[in-house]
């Protein structure tokens, strides 16, 4: 039979629509695993995507956690269906979320926590009559033989430079006698400083320490009768033995899932989120360690953490520190590497070493040139190079071991682990480390293709190191806050130019030397931007965004003077945004997941109130971020602002 023309377009016509209803019937019964719309779309924005090519797109689209498209608006909102979140920037600026890798939350909710316990609404101690009006106060609050945390060892008073480094100690101003006649029964211990170390405690805390002291040590105190427990305010925890018996009792006052201590922490992370933040390298005391690993198995974390692991905690902060007499090619030959272990949210960075040279306030600093003038430092060292007291006797007896755990950086580098030094502070310091991982890369046992050296704070370094930690592919994270990037009321600028002098100042933070010598520096420093806690001493950086540090690494001013400090060095406004994000993601060798906002990587990024590339550089530091957005997560909002 013959079908005519009309027929034959009508017929082919019905068998078209037939199997367009058929296919359009099998894709309605596929399964949401199987096709799904976009979770969120962000559109009409300007769009810093931060990958290699500095791309600028007007969307992008996130689902299950990743980024699944960018480009044009129109084109990303085809993936929206109805239960898609759209976010119409209306011509604002998004960025990739914020790497820091040196800070993060980290002790501030211990403190806070026990601030709001014995201490709530304390002003900061000033003067020696405060300190103990504020103890008999914290006194009054506690129950019969009730454990005390007094989170403050250092009065808030201006740089002394008659008295250096230790401008403001407690333990200088104050006696056993009088404190244990304020309690005589409540063990009081003092934790203080970056790790919440114990830098001192009564004759209760004292005694109930004792138990946790090493085999052959009968007092927790230097030596008996003596009144700190500590030889100086260190805050890079030298632990004696006082101070690691008085953490392990201090530390567990509260355990490490008491609902009330964990929404301290949760609101710690928060904050930071707030500010920007979505991954923090950390180096925290086992409280903090303890927190993240409890929200981290509920689910419940908001930002990224990467931390050291536990291998030897005899120092806080994680850090490395053999026995007398152990053997540190023994240690690790027994040691599995434990680099890199973890998801994307909790993963272990290696392991870290002690400090090497101390702190630019405490006079402590590891330089090549010395003082230009006298800075008694916290140590009692009176050598005008700073450092500690044991590295210049090692310097002076032509010891090679002349930091401490030299020998632990070197074969856990051999054996393939991530090995940061996460205060290296000086010039002289730097190049000790650095000639340290010569030596180590000399003879590898383990060459792990993703292995991370790193060195952290790093504010100095010389010419020739920076060369040569970029040949060995060494690679730093920078602060401007240990130099000139602080506060209005900077501690670290007025001691930096009455012992370093403006001259050498001006060549500090040589951020942009790291990237002429083909290196890709990360920026630091968030740690301190929601301080100060409620009565914690020194000043802080409250209300600001993480964007503050990214612009003092562009403007190179200082808060008090406004001073530019080497503009030679200064960062473009892209640089200083990839060493915030993919030159950070790099660092932790995860710039495959992470860093910019590129197909398949995970949907970091927060939402900012200007024009990040247009705004005046002078005012990038008054940024304030409108949204923040951790692996597709929206984690932060504020109100009304989008």
């Amino acid at each position: 039979m013959k079908i005519r023309p009309v027929r034959a377009f009508v017929f082919g016509l019905l068998i078209g629509v037939s199997v367009w209803a058929l296919r359009a019937q099998a894709q309605s019964n596929l399964p949401l695993e199987v096709i799904r719309y976009a979770d969120s779309v962000l559109y009409n924005g300007k769009i810093l995507t931060g990958d290699k090519d500095f791309t600028v797109v007007e969307a992008v689209a996130v689902r299950d956690g990743k980024f699944i498209a960018r480009g044009k608006a129109d084109y990303i909102l085809t993936m929206a269906g109805p239960n898609t979140r759209r976010i119409d920037l209306k011509g604002k600026t998004a960025t990739p979320g914020l790497y820091d890798l040196h800070g993060g939350p980290g002790g501030g909710a211990f403190r806070e926590y026990w601030e709001d316990r014995f201490l709530p609404n304390e002003p900061s101690w000033r003067t020696t009559e405060d300190a103990l009006a504020g103890i008999k106060k914290a006194v009054s609050r506690a129950q019969p033989g009730e454990i005390i945390n007094i989170v403050r060892y250092v009065l808030d008073m201006p740089v002394d430079t008659n008295v250096g480094g230790r401008g403001g100690f407690l333990f200088d101003l104050i006696t056993r006698e009088e404190l244990d006649a304020l309690s005589p029964n409540n063990p009081i211990f003092f934790p203080g400083g970056v790790n919440n170390t114990v830098m001192g405690m009564n004759s209760a805390a004292a005694e109930i320490s004792n138990r946790f002291l090493p085999k052959g040590v009968t007092t927790p105190f230097v030596k008996d009768g003596s009144w700190a427990v500590a030889a100086g305010a260190d805050l890079d925890g030298i632990l004696l033995p006082g101070q690691q018996s008085g953490n392990d009792v201090a530390f567990w006052v509260v355990p490490a899932d008491d609902e009330k201590m964990l929404e301290y922490w949760k609101e710690e992370i928060n904050k930071f989120v707030a500010a920007g933040v979505t991954l923090g390298k950390q180096h925290m005391a086992v409280p903090f360690f303890n927190a993240l690993r409890e929200l981290w198995e509920r689910g419940e974390l908001n930002m990224r953490f990467r931390m050291p692991a536990f291998l030897v905690p005899q120092i806080s902060g994680h850090t490395v520190e053999l026995p007398e007499g152990e053997d540190a090619e023994a240690f690790f030959r027994r040691w599995g590497n434990m680099s890199h272990l973890g998801d994307n949210m909790l993963r272990l960075a290696g392991m870290r070493i002690p400090a090497v040279g101390g702190n630019v306030m405490g006079g402590d600093a590891w330089m090549l040139n010395p003082k230009t003038r006298p800075y008694p430092d916290r140590w009692g060292n009176a050598s005008p190079y700073g450092g500690r007291i044991q590295e210049q006797e090692a310097v002076e007896r032509g010891d090679k071991n002349t930091f401490r755990a030299r020998d632990i950086l070197i074969q856990a580098t051999r054996f393939g682990w991530d090995v940061s030094c996460d205060h290296c502070i000086g010039d002289r310091g730097i190049r000790e480390v650095v000639k340290a991982w010569e030596e180590a890369k000399q003879d590898m046992i383990v060459n792990r293709r993703t292995q991370r050296l790193t060195t952290n704070h790093t504010p100095m370094a010389h010419s020739d190191d920076i060369k040569k930690m970029a040949e060995l592919g060494v690679w730093s994270s920078i602060s401007t806050g240990h130099s000139f990037g602080g506060g209005a009321q900077s501690k670290d600028l007025d001691a930096a130019l009455w012992w370093a002098g403006t001259e050498h100042l001006n060549s500090w933070s040589p951020i942009k030397s790291y990237v002429t010598a083909g290196s890709h520096p990360s920026l630091e420093g968030t740690m301190w931007s929601w301080g100060p806690r409620r009565g914690i001493e020194g000043e802080g950086f409250t209300g600001r965004s993480a964007f503050f540090w990214i612009a003092k690494a562009i403007t190179r001013k200082d808060e008090k003077y406004g001073r530019a400090w080497n503009p030679a060095e200064a960062l473009s406004r892209q640089e200083a945004l990839w060493a915030a994000t993919l030159w950070s993601a790099e660092q932790l060798a995860e710039d495959k997941e992470l860093g910019s906002m590129e197909v398949g990587k995970e949907a970091d990024l927060v939402i900012i109130d200007r024009d990040y590339m247009t705004v005046p550089a002078d005012d990038i530091q008054n940024t304030q971020v409108l949204l923040t957005m951790v692996g597709g997560k929206i984690v932060y909002e504020k109100p009304r602002s989008l």
